[in-house]
């Protein structure tokens, strides 16, 4: 609730007020990096799996001083992200966990000032850019891959910018915009491998633009005096679009070996796992929303997102046609269009691209947020107010009740532990030495200490025999049960149990409570 409030009050001062620009962006800078850092330090644990691994890898790069301890061949390639946050870890002299903080602040700090230059760029309207830092600034999915770090959360932190010196260099043809977007290019090419993609893709859009362009040209006079520039800049979006193919195939085929990963060459791939499917005993918490604040919570906020930054892009592309051909404007066009395309696929038919609507979304998130700004100021003044309440709407039912950015809700497991379950874990880590049977997230989910001091993981999973009913002394050594967890994580999804294992745990003679914290308790 603190963000959306923050928020709207920050589209009131922007509307009507006449404070100096720098310093609302200041205060948007300053509430946007408060509130992710807040979310990062207020469970006990990491959140999510995915960054205790890279905060494992942290450990042992820092240890070491080298990236050969990295454990994953393409991270061992592409490590910029463990490095960087090595770096970290070293000057901040704080704990492994904590040096990934630094990535609520980068996308806290950068994200506003990526969508308030380019809609300055763009349109050059004080108001126009400082709603968009906003919008920017409680924006879920740039929110949670803040708060969840992991590679893509800087890579994609590269992309814009790159995008951004795209725009200037297009603009003025200068030898230090090449030098920079080289930079982040080579940045983006040891960090992670789907902005390269992105970027080809990127340039092959503008070319379609620009032919498109070039094409009106021979119907609209006005566009007559264009068609010199639009030849001029179809030969260096060829160049570009051949540098960044180029180092695309180094990345994927020479620097990490990714392509011979998802390609069947001489290789064959493990059996799938076959996924948990509903029993007498557990049950799909999808199909079980009943109240209205389930189906608030779960209301898909991009729903009116997207469908906004399309009719802003609808007429931003109107007005780019009927007047002076930029490369700017074409820009943010293609940007915005291929990262919406790919997360529109991803939400379609997310077999075909894996890994979470979200991780599609953020890429898509800036240049969105823009077109959306692009509809409150291509529409008549009559209008304006509506669109702004829209646009007021949309901050709203992104934030309010929604567990997109704080990975927690009715129906999902929660994608953290609290205290007693990381003591709970300390516990055992200490004083167990043989094996502790849990459920899979918390026997996956690294406590901070272990991070720190490198402690193995003598975690096993019990979801099968909790998802069974199928708990009895001879099933494990000891058991770490959790008995206000309603959701339990699985190999696909979430499910939620049909009864209570812990009066048929504790009603058993041959098993005896070793260890109590609250809601979380060691069985041996």
């Amino acid at each position: 609730m603190f963000i959306t409030l923050f928020g709207v009050g920050m589209f009131l001062l922007i509307t009507y007020s006449n404070t100096d620009s720098r310093y609302i962006l200041l205060l948007i800078i300053s509430g946007a990096v408060l509130w992710r850092v807040y979310l990062f330090t207020f469970p006990a644990s990491l959140i999510g799996i995915d960054p205790d691994w890279f905060a494992w890898q942290v450990f042992r790069v820092s240890n070491t001083g080298t990236i050969e301890p990295i454990l994953s061949h393409f991270y061992g390639r592409a490590p910029l992200f463990i490095v960087f946050s090595s770096m970290f870890n070293h000057v901040g002299e704080v704990g492994v966990s904590w040096s990934l903080i630094i990535y609520p602040f980068i996308l806290g700090i950068g994200f506003p000032i990526f969508v308030y230059s380019i809609i300055s760029q763009l349109w050059g309207n004080r108001n126009h850019a400082l709603m968009g830092a906003s919008l920017i600034a409680v924006e879920p999915t740039s929110i949670a891959w803040g708060i969840y770090p992991i590679a893509q959360s800087l890579a994609t932190f590269f992309f814009v910018a790159s995008i951004l010196s795209v725009m200037s260099l297009y603009d003025h043809n200068k030898s230090r915009y090449y030098l920079v977007f080289i930079t982040f290019v080579l940045a983006m090419t040891l960090t992670h491998k789907l902005p390269i993609l992105y970027l080809v893709l990127f340039f092959g859009f503008i070319l379609i633009l620009i032919m498109t362009y070039s094409v009106l040209s021979y119907f609209d006079i006005r566009l007559e005096s264009e068609r010199v520039v639009q030849g001029t800049n179809i030969i260096r979006t060829i160049q570009l679009a051949i540098f960044t193919s180029v180092i695309l195939i180094v990345q994927f085929g020479i620097i990490t070996v990714f392509l011979a990963s998802i390609l069947p060459i001489g290789t064959s791939k493990p059996p799938a796992i076959s996924p948990v499917v509903e029993t007498k005993w557990v049950v799909n918490p999808i199909s079980e929303y009943s109240s209205i604040y389930h189906w608030f919570w779960k209301l898909e906020y991009h729903l009116i997102f997207f469908p906004a930054a399309a009719l802003g892009g609808a007429l931003t592309l109107l007005g780019h046609t009927s007047d002076r051909i930029d490369m700017r404007t074409t820009c943010v066009l293609a940007a915005a269009g291929i990262t919406t395309f790919l997360f529109s696929v991803s939400f379609a038919l997310p077999e075909l691209l894996p890994g979470g609507n979200s991780r599609w979304e953020f890429f898509a998130a800036p240049f969105a947020v823009v077109l959306i700004i692009g509809l409150y100021r291509g529409v008549t003044s009559k209008t304006k107010k509506s669109i702004l309440i829209f646009i007021l709407l949309i901050m709203v039912i992104s934030q309010v009740f929604s567990g997109i950015a704080i990975k927690e809700g009715p129906g999902t497991q929660r994608y953290y532990l609290t205290e007693p379950e990381v003591s709970a874990k300390a516990f055992s880590n200490t004083y167990v030495q043989q094996p502790v049977s849990t459920d899979s997230y918390l026997a996956k989910e690294r406590i901070p200490s272990q991070i720190d001091y490198q402690t193995s993981n003598q975690y096993r999973n019990y979801n099968s025999n909790l998802f069974n009913r199928n708990i009895d002394a001879d099933s494990f050594k000891y058991l770490l049960y959790r008995s206000d967890q309603e959701i339990y994580r699985g190999e696909h999804s979430s499910w939620r149990l049909r009864y209570n294992p812990q009066p048929e745990i504790e009603a058993n003679k041959r098993i005896f409570k070793v260890y109590t914290n609250r809601n979380t308790i060691l069985y041996h």
